[in-house]
């Protein structure tokens, strides 16, 4: 199911597996929650008795918001 950070970050934490598996790796629950820290949106499955955690919506990085805005901002401009 798609959810948004809190939520899940929420599940991770309440899951009592040992694991998580994240883009493919098993990795510790703190690191899963480390990773989602990363996405506005993600997809959690509980199949077959694993966790399974992926990103679908980044958060946008400094650089990229620049380049949306047209660039860096011009600090002689005002």
């Amino acid at each position: 199911m798609e959810l948004n950070t809190p939520q899940a970050v929420r599940q991770i934490k309440s899951c009592n597996k040992d694991y998580a598996v994240v883009e493919g790796e098993k990795q510790s629950l703190l690191q899963a929650m480390s990773f989602a820290l990363k996405f506005h949106k993600l997809n959690l499955i509980d199949q077959n008795g694993e966790l399974f955690v992926k990103g679908t919506v980044p958060v946008n990085s400094k650089d990229s918001a620049d380049a949306a805005l047209g660039g860096p901002p011009n600090k002689l401009a005002w």
